[in-house]
């Protein structure tokens, strides 16, 4: 994941007891990963994720604290963790091992038999709080683009930027567009994207929404 022109590491988590580079600047991190099952294992263990003391430096508006347990029949989400508040976001683990399921958790799409998720001083779930899905203030991307097939790629973009007021926007449309690459595609409809252009025009529009968190 990382490339060229990546900022040095502004902090690590441990993963499993490996070292795990933070990278670049900006959103959130977190890391996950789990072995698979083994014989006569009826759960995974627990992710076993050891914040650095960089995060115990750190206020409770300045960091993400998430515990779920969610169970299902041949599989247990354990995770466990603390991360800063911002940062970008790095989420990678082997097929199976409860990649989208940690991140349907945070959003609010799944019934974990035990949630706390807490982000810069914000609790969105606890024993006695659930935000609902659409008082979250967040941005989901799912792996499907999910674009309105009846829009152009102008005018997906623009259901995010009309969904918040004036001073809300931190975003501009033109530059979400130029960061995409999506200038010279701004006319066409869902049908005429290939490749990963449909991918980065649903990242654009959730962009759009100048949501606190990205996921």
């Amino acid at each position: 994941v990382a490339g060229p022109g990546c900022v040095p590491p502004r902090c690590a988590l441990r993963l499993c007891g490996s070292p795990c580079a933070f990278l670049r600047q900006a959103w959130l991190l977190v890391y996950w990963s789990a072995h698979p099952l083994l014989p006569g294992q009826s759960t995974y263990p627990a992710a076993g994720i050891s914040p650095l003391p960089l995060h115990d430096k750190l206020s409770a508006d300045q960091r993400l604290e998430a515990r779920f347990e969610l169970q299902r029949k041949d599989f247990m989400l354990d995770a466990h963790f603390t991360a800063p508040g911002k940062g970008v976001t790095a989420l990678f683990g082997p097929s199976g091992s409860g990649k989208t399921t940690l991140l349907r958790c945070i959003a609010g799409l799944e019934k974990p038999k035990r949630a706390h998720f807490t982000i810069n001083g914000q609790c969105w779930h606890d024993d006695h709080i659930n935000l609902a899905v659409h008082r979250r203030p967040m941005a989901y991307v799912f792996q499907e683009a999910s674009l309105f097939p009846h829009l152009n790629v102008r005018e997906n973009m623009a259901y995010g930027w009309r969904r918040i007021t004036k001073e809300q926007r931190k975003l501009q449309f033109d530059d979400v567009s130029a960061w995409l690459g999506l200038e010279a595609l701004l006319e066409r409809r869902p049908e005429q994207l290939s490749g990963g252009q449909p991918q980065r025009v649903a990242i654009a529009r959730a962009l759009l929404t100048s949501p606190p968190l990205l996921l």
